[in-house]
């Protein structure tokens, strides 16, 4: 296989994802039926993904995909790749949909291959479904949560930063970064004090 060529390259699956569509898409090649999606390689090899088939009856926004990629090297050393951007696509009149879960990637051929010109990767997707009673949950309580934000009687800390005044919530911003963790813990300065 030509590493740097503009030809994606799909890798078949060993094991059917459950609920996805059999049917096998245009132009790839493969018998029916085929086991509801594929590992694929972008041209010159710069984006890694799973892009999995579902029957055009299914909700897309009802199904979560979460995907990891292990390159394991001649060395016995592994790189681990987390899958973070999610593609759902709806094809118009067609028989199938699609999820696409994938990250760019820079993927250097000299380290990759053995002395033979072989690697190994390992391919893990998890897929679990969004049912309906979950879903108002999590709206109404991301919406409690933004109905807080900028809310100067609520906020129990102050940013200035220039001539700008950001009111905010110490246990919120510790619990989204670790700079703020640090600097909210007890016995510190900026603990003590309701500006910063």
């Amino acid at each position: 296989e030509d590493w740097s060529s503009d030809e994606v390259l799909y890798l078949k699956l060993q094991t059917k994802i459950p609920g996805s569509s059999s049917t096998v898409p245009f132009g790839l090649g493969w018998e029916n039926p085929h086991l509801g999606g594929c590992v694929s390689f972008g041209r010159k090899r710069n984006l890694i993904g799973f892009v999995t088939h579902w029957p055009n009856h299914v909700d897309l926004n009802k199904i979560s995909l979460e995907a990891s990629f292990t390159i394991k090297l001649d060395d016995g050393s592994s790189v681990g790749i987390k899958c973070e951007t999610v593609t759902r696509v709806e094809l118009a009149k067609a028989i199938r949909n699609l999820i696409i879960v994938s990250k760019w990637v820079k993927l250097d051929p000299e380290f990759l291959f053995d002395e033979e010109g072989y690697f190994t990767i390992e391919a893990e997707l998890k897929v679990t479904t969004v049912s309906r009673a979950e879903k108002p949950e999590l709206n109404a309580f991301v919406k409690d949560i933004q109905s807080i934000f900028g809310d100067v009687k609520s906020s129990d800390v102050v940013i200035i930063a220039g001539k700008e005044k950001f009111y905010c919530h110490k246990n919120i911003l510790s619990g989204r970064c670790e700079v703020c963790k640090n600097m909210f813990a007890p016995n510190t300065m900026e603990s003590e004090s309701s500006t910063i």
